[in-house]
């Protein structure tokens, strides 16, 4: 799994810098590489959508978990720390003196989604959700 992030970070920041380099010269070819090999378009667009898809779903998670009355920044602390599936985030009900434990049902249910979400990747558990998936 950290193999993986790291390979999609890497890219991430080579696109910025190829992005930074084209805005200096619009005309300039910049191969995107990795460990000496290019990196094809279907690949970095592969790479920008996870990304989104992973920004959204923790501000999704975020905005879901603040209508049960927890403040954003708990609320996006608990969001993230769920969906990366790491240690303590922020504020008095998540922070590292505190756990999940304290939270309602409704939470725990966006919790424990966005756990499942973090652990079994974004794509393979939005597959479940598409149609055209369960038709095979």
């Amino acid at each position: 799994m950290a193999s993986r992030s790291v390979y999609r970070l890497v890219i991430l920041l080579k696109i910025i810098r190829t992005r930074l380099w084209k805005l200096q010269t619009p005309h300039r070819i910049v191969p995107i590489t990795f460990n000496g090999r290019d990196v094809t378009e279907d690949t970095i667009v592969s790479i920008l959508t996870f990304l989104t898809l992973f920004t959204m779903s923790i501000l999704i998670g975020a905005l879901l978990l603040s209508f049960s009355g927890m403040d954003f920044i708990t609320a996006l602390a608990a969001s993230a720390t769920a969906l990366c599936n790491v240690g303590p985030g922020l504020g008095d009900i998540v922070g590292p003196a505190g756990n999940f434990s304290s939270m309602n049902s409704y939470d725990e249910i966006i919790i424990s989604f966005l756990m499942i979400l973090g652990r079994l990747e974004i794509f393979a558990v939005l597959m479940l959700f598409d149609p055209e998936f369960w038709r095979y």
